[in-house]
């Protein structure tokens, strides 16, 4: 017994990080895990969300939901995509050196997509004339306290982040 202890502590650092087989599999798996469910929720769901919409409209209902969803997801997928990748690298090296780093772009990436998502607190939409119901016009959402709110949890975890760093070094 004392020999398989003995022969735990034997295992490499890498950038502070003790690995064994059994410890660094669970960081894959769930790491793997994790970047699925972003990769499904941030890249997946914006960038197929006018296909996944207008399969149940009309043709014209369905080409004005479409050029709308486009105006709102705008840029946000290929965030969403290097978000996927951070957040395995964050369980894979949670608790080495560099997990402050990934923290800290993490952080600050889903504050992006936040902003870029709700245009900065105000959401602009123009409905297209060729709607079944005859309406069209332009009109605004302010949404900038959402917004606020939703910052707040990425702001934190980029504090975390610089915090890590700080008793790392």
């Amino acid at each position: 017994m004392g020999w398989c202890l003995n022969r735990w502590s034997q295992l490499p650092r890498v950038m502070g990080l003790q690995l064994s087989s059994a410890s660094l599999a669970t960081r894959v798996i769930s790491g793997a895990g994790l970047a699925a469910l972003v990769f499904l929720a941030f890249y997946y769901l914006p960038a197929n969300l006018s296909a996944l919409v207008s399969g149940s409209l009309t043709p014209s209902s369905a080409a004005a939901v479409s050029s709308m969803a486009t105006s709102l997801v705008g840029s946000t997928p290929i965030i969403g995509l290097v978000l996927a990748v951070l957040v395995f690298l964050g369980a894979v090296l949670r608790g080495s050196k560099v997990y402050g780093v990934v923290l800290i772009v993490i952080g600050m990436l889903f504050a992006t997509y936040t902003y870029l998502l709700l245009h900065g607190g105000l959401i602009g939409v123009t409905l297209p004339s060729n709607l079944s119901s005859g309406a069209s016009g332009n009109f605004a959402i302010d949404v900038s306290l959402l917004m606020v709110v939703l910052l707040v949890p990425s702001l934190l975890t980029v504090v975390k982040g610089t915090l890590l760093l700080a008793v790392h070094e």
